[in-house]
């Protein structure tokens, strides 16, 4: 008999102790398993002292003590939280509430009261996104571990803006995955940009299926084996002599350190250079990276 299946783990934020009973009983009965906390100072405490994490985080807004913004803000500052999904349970159900939410980079935003079947929908489609991604990152990391001889000593750690690489990528019908451009250009850097670019678009297209990156995909990981964050881009412009008459490609950036409200500006920019592409509009690769060098440089978003 194949071993059972563990149950996700859910946190559930709310100062509301009817919501929070009836909520547990509902995702209980639907086989996830629950940890509980009234507001964003008691759940800071149960992500600092749990053994195992949660694999989803549901949370209200108007909360004592700490609140739900500011919770959100630490979960996403933690580098060993930030890649948890998050969900606003509110009854703050104004645009600008949603539009401000959505804003931070909330995964989603339910509005009290809801229906049960709504709510599993979304926290089913959340989990699956996060396999996906868990996938990706355990690919990458096996296969990094193959490259390792390739990592050239050159970049050194007072030169901290030359730790932080872009390139990109395209999907070639005959050839696979090859390198458009990096950023900036080290001749020393190119076989190992080359062969992670490769490993990222291929495990990627594996899992998220060639034929669908017909739109902007992105993710967010962490890459061990190499101690980089990595933020990727996946998306497709018309190109009548490619296979399907789309042509796959894939902007990339490597950095030492990426927190998710830095990933969100820096998927902002990426869909701008992706749209610049669609159109044929020109586009400047050093300016870019400036961007994303001020990106990186600024502090967290003030609540």
């Amino acid at each position: 008999m194949g071993r059972r299946r563990s149950k996700s783990l859910i946190l559930i934020v709310d100062d509301n102790q009817e919501l929070l009973d009836n909520l547990q009983l509902m995702l209980e009965t639907n086989r996830f398993r629950v940890i509980r906390a009234i507001n964003g100072k008691r759940a800071i405490k149960i992500l600092e002292n749990s053994p195992t994490l949660p694999d989803l985080i549901i949370s209200d807004i108007i909360m004592p003590e700490m609140n739900g913004y500011e919770f959100f803000k630490e979960v996403s500052n933690n580098p060993q939280w930030f890649h948890i999904p998050f969900l606003f349970l509110t009854a703050k159900s104004s645009k600008e509430e949603i539009r401000f939410g959505k804003l931070l980079g909330v995964d989603d935003y339910i509005v009290k009261p809801f229906k049960g079947k709504d709510l599993l929908a979304v926290i089913n489609g959340k989990l699956n996104k996060v396999k996906r991604s868990e996938i990706i990152k355990k690919n990458v990391n096996e296969s990094i571990e193959k490259l390792k001889e390739v990592v050239k000593p050159s970049l050194q750690k007072e030169d901290k803006k030359e730790d932080i690489l872009l390139f990109m990528m395209h999907w070639d019908d005959v050839y696979g995955p090859q390198l458009n451009w990096w950023y900036p250009i080290r001749e020393e850097n190119k076989e190992f940009i080359e062969n992670m670019g490769i490993q990222l678009f291929q495990t990627s297209v594996f899992l998220f299926g060639q034929e669908k990156i017909t739109k902007p995909e992105g993710i967010l990981i962490n890459i061990e084996k190499i101690g980089k964050m990595c933020y990727m881009l996946f998306d497709s412009c018309v190109d009548p002599k490619k296979r399907g008459k789309q042509q796959q490609y894939m902007l990339t950036l490597l950095a030492p350190k990426i927190n998710y409200f830095e990933s969100m500006k820096v998927k902002k920019l990426f869909m701008d250079i992706s749209e610049k592409i669609k159109n044929n509009n020109p586009w400047s690769v050093e300016e870019t990276w400036k961007a994303v060098i001020e990106i990186l440089s600024r502090e967290a978003l003030n609540l």
